[in-house]
């Protein structure tokens, strides 16, 4: 059904001419923090010019896919959606911003990304690679998610919904989305793990402090996820600190693959640890299932990531936690799936637009 808000949505869009401009941004790693889903920093590029945007009217017979896709998903977003339909064409790939929903401090955006005539870069899931932001007149999002929707094949689009939010509030009148990487090969595989390599015994290992740049967690579990939070932070880095094992991974590790550095149990706790290599230049990552000896899935209730450097190169890890229903961990079942993009295209997509 194509509701009646959505056809008078169509009546709040200004479009803006002067769109060719310079515009400043300060160079400004955030924290991100999110729940039941990763984020990791975004950070600004400085002293850029802005993409020539274009507005492109929308029929109310011609409804969009986006809006398919979201009607499937959740009816009550769709009728909240401005539809805009703005692009910016940079690298053999146009990104668009076909509606967004802005209330006081949160933004929520559907944006998708094809290719340019002549390319062939964008033919089923991609990656944003966390590196897209929004900024207003009164400041710049410090907290940000995004779920991939869907790829339509007939228009050659990948579809995504990003959520933000600001300490203040977003400025309707000034709108700047920028994205500035693109992973556009992404696979998934399913693997078991012989988890009786990987189990640590006391004397192997010990526990230390780490200030973590995402973390995940089940608000069911909220009360026991702070009990591995510390209360101080240092001045100088104020994101959260929790307490991870500290194993004995140095040249065990690489950079271009996945892997398990340890597994522990202790109390009603069940750890494990992985280093996903460098993500700076990839995006690697596994989602874990973890079944006891009766077959029966042990649920995890939160994962936190942090990164460290050794011997000068970039380490990203990954600490899941799950509740430690099991008297054997050695007769336990570790299937990880594995999810690997690459295919990196660098750019500076950007789009101005404003609301009412």
């Amino acid at each position: 059904m194509f509701h009646e808000d959505y056809k008078s949505a169509y009546k709040k869009i200004k479009v803006k001419n002067e769109l060719k401009q310079k515009m400043l941004f300060e160079a400004e790693e955030d924290t991100l923090y999110r729940k039941k889903a990763w984020m990791r920093a975004a950070v600004m590029a400085a002293t850029v010019i802005l993409c020539i945007c274009v507005a492109v009217p929308v029929g109310a017979s011609n409804i969009p896919a986006f809006y398919q896709i979201i009607e499937h998903i959740s009816p009550e977003l769709a009728d909240r959606l401005v539809p805009i339909e703005k692009e910016c064409s940079q690298r053999g790939i146009i990104m668009s911003v076909e509606a967004v929903h802005v209330e006081g401090n949160q933004a929520e955006i559907v944006l998708s990304v094809g290719d340019e005539e002549g390319y062939d870069r964008i033919h089923g899931e991609v990656d944003l690679f966390d590196s897209y932001g929004l900024k207003s007149l009164s400041g710049e999002n410090n907290i940000g998610g995004c779920q991939f929707l869907r790829y339509d094949e007939r228009e050659d689009k990948a579809y995504f919904k990003v959520e933000l939010q600001t300490e203040g509030v977003f400025e309707k009148s000034k709108l700047v989305l920028t994205v500035n990487t693109i992973l556009c090969e992404k696979t998934e595989e399913e693997r078991e793990i012989n988890i009786k390599e990987y189990i640590l015994e006391d004397g192997d290992y010990e526990i230390k402090a780490v200030s973590v740049s995402g973390i995940g967690y089940d608000e069911d579990f909220n009360e026991k996820v702070i009990l591995y939070e510390l209360k101080e932070t240092s001045l100088d880095d104020p994101r959260p600190q929790y307490m991870v094992l500290d194993t004995n991974y140095e040249g065990i590790i690489r950079q271009d693959e996945i892997m398990v550095t340890g597994i522990v149990h202790e109390g009603n706790l069940i750890r494990i640890q992985t280093c996903e290599g460098d993500g700076t230049k990839e995006d690697r990552h596994v989602r874990w299932q973890l079944f006891n000896e009766n077959g029966d899935e042990i649920k995890g209730f939160a994962n936190v990531g942090w990164h460290e450097e050794i011997d000068g190169k970039r380490y990203d890890f990954t600490e899941e936690w799950f509740e430690g229903t099991t008297e054997n961990l050695e007769e336990c079942r570790l299937v990880g799936t594995f999810f690997e993009s690459e295919g990196r295209v660098e750019g500076d997509w950007r789009v101005v637009f404003e609301i009412e």
